[in-house]
């Protein structure tokens, strides 16, 4: 993470500026509006940054992203093998579409890739409610359709990919709650440690449903539709764990910006699926709470202002949904309303933009 917007802003201009003639030499002008590295954004970011493009002769957008950091060097190319060994998989049972690779150009120790921009003809989140639903269920069927079943498939994957047993995510939440109670965020470290209690009495669950394809970071910002399609626009974020990661994602996300969709979900689960899948559900659940609540006590300590208010909030409001998941209760409506006012009243004018043009709010 960088320590403050302005260090973030002074190291995008100089990449910008960096890459500049090369996009100018293939007819490329950079949008006015780049929300990938405006906003919120520099409190997420490595060195590594994604920009919207146009192609000046036919208008056409396009996404480059561009780094001369090892580390991001070697996420873009993860991102680009990931692709490339999803398309040949002999047990990937549903085609995962993605947004094409255009060109890529190496200059000194810096890379430069192009993919094409998915447009999407509306906003997601301005769909009919059963629009939506049939949308994300076909990602998901996406998703689980690649299923590691054999030995052999998890050696063929094993070193492209993240390949998480259900002891992977324990550690993982406990690491999570030694950084959580190693802040000052918090007011009680009981529903942490619950938590912990929960996964660990729990285990079985986690594991009987990992070996699927699944993504970390599954919401509105890595994915887009076309033609009743679903694109995943982040590969790099696909590991083969426990298939809910990416519902439980997604589904706490919704909390925030469609209630009645995250409900649906809960409840088609309920109605076509063994209880199994609904005890796991809750563990990512939690498990993806936990994460949340992690980074956002990270992050305050980066932020300044109203955003390390807002950060502060953050943590108090995923907490809530933490002890709603341990108690197995529906998060009150209120807390939702309560925070999201919150939220939004401690927002940057820029970073409510960027919202909007990320997730194509209505």
């Amino acid at each position: 993470m960088f320590k403050s917007q302005k260090q973030w802003e002074d190291f995008t201009e100089s990449e910008i500026a960096a890459i500049l003639p090369t996009l100018q030499a293939k007819g490329i002008e950079l949008l006015k509006t780049q929300p990938h590295i405006s906003g919120e954004r520099y409190l997420m970011s490595g060195r590594k940054i994604v920009l919207i493009g146009r192609q000046i002769d036919s208008s056409k957008k396009i996404i480059i992203k561009t780094s001369a950091d090892k580390p991001s060097l070697a996420e873009i190319e993860h991102e680009r093998i990931t692709r490339v060994t999803l398309e040949s998989l002999p047990f990937a049972y549903h085609p995962l579409l993605a947004p094409k690779e255009l060109w890529s150009e190496k200059i000194g120790e810096r890379v430069i890739v192009a993919a094409e921009y998915i447009e999407q003809p509306v906003s997601y989140l301005s769909l009919p409610l059963e629009q939506q639903f049939d949308l994300i269920l076909q990602a998901f069927t996406m998703l689980e359709g690649v299923h590691a079943t054999t030995a052999a498939h998890t050696k063929s994957i094993q070193n492209i990919f993240g390949v998480w047993r259900a002891s992977d995510y324990l550690k993982s939440a406990g690491d999570f709650v030694a950084q959580i109670s190693n802040t000052d965020c918090i007011k009680s470290p009981e529903p942490y440690q619950q938590a912990i209690e929960i996964l660990c009495q729990s285990i079985t669950d986690v594991e009987r449903y990992c070996d699927f394809l699944t993504h970390d970071d599954f919401a509105l910002h890595n994915f887009r539709f076309n033609d009743n399609k679903i694109y995943l626009i982040d590969h790099a974020s696909l590991i083969f764990g426990n298939k809910h990661e990416s519902w439980a994602r997604f589904m706490n996300y919704m909390l925030l910006y469609n209630r009645d969709l995250e409900q649906a979900l809960v409840k088609y689960l309920n109605d076509n699926t063994a209880p199994e899948e609904t005890a796991s559900l809750r563990l990512m659940r939690i498990y993806k709470a936990l994460e949340l609540i992690c980074y956002h006590c990270q992050a305050t300590n980066n932020a300044e202002g109203n955003l390390r208010e807002l950060s502060k909030q953050r943590v108090s409001f995923w907490t809530e949904l933490l002890k709603a998941l341990i108690s197995d209760q529906p998060l009150n409506e209120n807390i939702i309303t309560d925070y999201k006012n919150n939220r939004d009243s401690l927002r940057s004018t820029e970073e409510l933009a960027r919202q909007k043009e990320l997730q194509q709010l209505t």
